[in-house]
């Protein structure tokens, strides 16, 4: 499983002592051993989750080495389909595919094909990242 930069950064921290799995369990609601899992890599957080962490680490302890690797020139956090927990709810999936295709469709209008085109395609990676969600049990 490939290691987010979001659980690199969980992982320096908690090995430098700058944040314990401890703290990390109840702003998200999961237990400790959780956390530690996904700071190995063994596991990933869903998107919504992944920011709640990631704001916290940076409001609580101005850990900030995680928000590079989860924002892109928009400031918008971005998540690629194989970074996202597999949860048996396809919420996420749908609503990410809805806005990128909404974008698609306004950018369409104002006659922009190509960055409507590549709405479009982030469109389709979020829809099959919920056909993936189908095809697999959730762990």
């Amino acid at each position: 499983m490939q290691k987010s930069q979001l659980a690199r950064t969980m992982n320096r921290a908690m090995a430098r002592g700058r944040v314990t799995a401890k703290d990390l369990a109840p702003v998200i609601g999961c237990t400790p051993d959780h956390i530690r899992a996904v700071a190995r890599g063994d596991r990933h957080l869903p998107h919504p989750k992944a920011e709640r962490i990631s704001s916290w680490m940076a409001d609580e302890r101005d850990i900030l080495d995680q928000v590079d690797g989860m924002t892109g020139r928009s400031g918008a956090t971005h998540w690629h389909p194989d970074e996202i927990e597999n949860d048996d709810c396809l919420r996420s999936e749908i609503y990410d595919a809805r806005n990128h295709f909404a974008a698609a469709d306004s950018l369409l209008k104002a006659g922009d094909r190509e960055a409507a085109a590549e709405q479009a395609r982030k469109g389709i990676q979020k829809a099959k990242a919920g056909l993936a969600d189908i095809k697999c049990p959730a762990d």
